[in-house]
């Protein structure tokens, strides 16, 4: 059975980050102008910030968890586009749909989607590592059940902490009452017609 080596692979995987970093950040300085028309200095503002981009491990680990999630996100997005035109809606109808209140609420939605998966990626990158240093220097003990020490999660594993903390009762209890809370104010709040 033939296998594939990719270990070759391995050292070439900072270029991705690289030209993603390089080509965005070119892209945002010609299209704000925030310095100028010249083409040839934001190419090279986006290098300088490519190159220092690269020097950090867990930026680059950052961007490699993250962006196989965006480009999931986005195309499920141009999915949904291509649904409305399939029935029917033409380039003006979408463009004019996304100036309303309902296509700023998506717009909305859009940017808490992408904050969450940048959240996510910064926890999975720094987390354990966190969760390791504050063990080591003695401010957080390992509890094994409820005990008097606490009755917090308090594994060596970032995901199973994490898992654990979202479904403990006390932080399911809490996000029930704050639905409850938005729910209220939002009846509160409306105008009756």
């Amino acid at each position: 059975m033939a296998t594939f080596d990719l270990g070759l692979f391995d050292h070439f995987a900072v270029i991705f980050p690289f030209l993603l970093v390089w080509v965005i950040t070119f892209v945002a300085l010609s299209s704000t102008k925030k310095f100028g028309e010249d083409k040839n200095l934001h190419a090279i503002i986006g290098l300088a910030i490519a190159f220092i981009f690269v020097l950090s491990k867990d930026a680059v680990a950052m961007l490699n968890f993250a962006s196989p999630w965006f480009v999931i996100f986005f195309v499920f997005l141009i999915f949904i586009i291509l649904a409305f035109k399939l029935a029917g809606a033409s380039d003006s109808d979408i463009s004019g749909a996304m100036k309303t209140k309902q296509g700023q609420q998506i717009v909305t939605w859009i940017i808490v989607i992408s904050l969450l998966i940048i959240i996510i990626s910064f926890s999975n990158v720094i987390g354990q590592r966190l969760l390791n240093e504050q063990f080591e220097e003695g401010e957080m003990e390992i509890s094994e059940g409820g005990d008097d020490v606490g009755e917090g999660v308090g594994s060596t594993d970032h995901q199973t902490n994490v898992v654990e903390t979202i479904f403990h009762p006390k932080v399911l209890a809490l996000l029930v009452i704050l639905l409850i809370a938005s729910f209220t104010i939002k009846q509160l709040s409306t105008v009756p017609s």
